[in-house]
């Protein structure tokens, strides 16, 4: 396709996608507002929505933001969310202390809801709290701390909740092993040492 109608698309759909925000993305997925769907062929697979650090003109960053999104998609039950840890502090949730680790929690339960939380994204900023940037860096390396991370593994709510890690380097998995709850034998070790 010509080079102008292609630059003249994407300005229209950056657009609409400012113009329209949180119903936009609702629109992308149509399948999923209130459409029946035939499970008995295998699970039923989830579209989680992972909350953003609040960068630039993305969406997602607050927990209203998710609720208005879960709600314009008519409350699906196969709509989830994923909680990624830097992007949490970098969006002005507070992590590093025990009460803005509860405070944070409690307006999660209160607007999104525990139902929806089927994933932690764990893994460290390099930024500070309420930066809006995203830049993720190894548990313990990072504006997060590892005192967040204990409060995580420790809460009995989130015990059954899958986490997956940032590491871009494949020996350092063995050593952060313990912050992978997904495999629950890994997450009661992580439990008992950082209790």
């Amino acid at each position: 396709r010509d080079a102008a109608v292609t630059a003249r698309a994407m300005t229209d759909a950056v657009a609409g996608w400012r113009a329209g925000g949180v119903a936009a993305t609702a629109k992308h997925f149509p399948g999923l507002g209130g459409a029946t769907v035939n499970t008995d062929d295998g699970p039923a697979t989830l579209v989680l929505l992972e909350h953003t650090a609040g960068q630039g003109t993305s969406l997602g960053s607050r927990f209203d933001e998710l609720a208005t999104i879960i709600e314009l998609m008519r409350g699906h039950a196969r709509v989830g969310v994923c909680l990624d840890t830097c992007h949490l502090l970098a969006s002005g949730y507070d992590l590093t202390t025990a009460e803005g680790y509860a405070r944070t929690f409690k307006e999660f339960g209160r607007i999104v809801g525990f139902d929806r939380l089927h994933a932690f994204h764990m893994n460290d900023s390099k930024k500070p709290l309420g930066s809006r940037v995203d830049r993720h860096t190894h548990i313990g390396e990072g504006h997060v701390g590892l005192d967040a991370f204990r409060r995580l593994v420790n809460d009995r709510r989130f015990l059954c909740i899958a986490s997956v890690g940032f590491d871009s380097e494949a020996n350092r998995i063995a050593n952060e092993a313990t912050f992978f709850r997904g495999n629950l034998v890994y997450a009661y070790a992580a439990l008992r040492a950082l209790a």
